[in-house]
């Protein structure tokens, strides 16, 4: 079970997002297969358009129901920035129309837990990644470093880090976000690990194809990664993002 931060000294360092938690519920591992690009046991996935630009990427985490026959899980957390929750809604909407699935906004607090490894959290996340019991508390959900901590409780304010550090450290471990350092952008395009957002076994789900042609045939024309704006053109150090101690994100040529 993931650590309780509210007593003693806080042992680790904590960023308090604006992340948006969401619900998800009725059928909600079926929908995910469905309208995502990863599969559902994977900590990162992402909803595409038709073209596979992003809607949104997220985090999620399976909640297996009590008593429910079955394998599946009948909800998940989805864990979003907050400005995406409209948009995702819009792209969702044709689609939500012709299942039982609902997606609403939780009061859950989304907190990164700097330097904590992937693996941390209670048995059930460490065995699958991602997976996690609602009735046991906190939930963990593992990133490229550290991870995600939602809870419900306020934590220890001796722990939370500044957003200058936070910022340091997506450029240290090359962590960018959505709708800060790219938006519609196509998913490959985003991360120098397909994988991490994209299961290109899983059946079909919106922009697959796309993923899909440019995975076998050829590979992203450009991607996202941290440079040093010092030894870019005028043009791109104009675009970078995220900019802290002569670093950025930058979308560059694929080489």
């Amino acid at each position: 079970m993931a650590k309780d931060y509210t007593r003693g000294a806080p042992p680790r360092r904590l960023y308090r997002t604006s992340k948006l938690v969401l619900a998800v519920q009725p059928e909600a591992e079926a929908f995910l297969l469905r309208m995502t690009s990863n599969n559902a046991g994977a900590p990162r996935t992402a909803f595409l358009d038709r073209f596979g630009r992003i809607v949104a990427t997220a985090d999620h985490t399976l909640v297996p129901a009590a008593g429910r026959r079955g394998n599946e899980a009948d909800a998940a957390y989805l864990v979003i920035e907050r400005t995406a929750f409209q948009p995702l809604m819009l792209h969702l909407r044709p689609y939500l129309k012709l299942c039982r699935t609902r997606i609403l906004p939780t009061g859950l607090r989304c907190y990164w837990m700097l330097g904590e490894k992937a693996a941390q959290g209670d048995a059930a996340t460490q065995e699958t990644g991602a997976r996690t019991s609602i009735s046991s508390g906190d939930i963990t959900i593992p990133q490229r470093e550290g991870a995600l901590l939602i809870t419900q409780r306020d934590l220890d304010q001796r722990a939370i880090v500044t957003d200058e550090e936070f910022l340091r450290f997506r450029l240290d471990n090359s962590i960018p976000l959505h709708l800060i350092d790219y938006t519609d952008e196509m998913l490959l395009n985003i991360t120098d690990d397909p994988e991490e957002f994209y299961d290109a076994k899983k059946g079909c789900f919106p922009g697959q194809e796309i993923l899909a042609r440019v995975t076998n045939l050829a590979k992203p024309p450009r991607r996202l990664q941290v440079a040093v704006l010092a030894g870019l053109p005028a043009g791109s150090q104009a675009k970078a993002t995220s900019t802290l101690d002569g670093r950025g994100f930058v979308l560059l040529p694929n080489a």
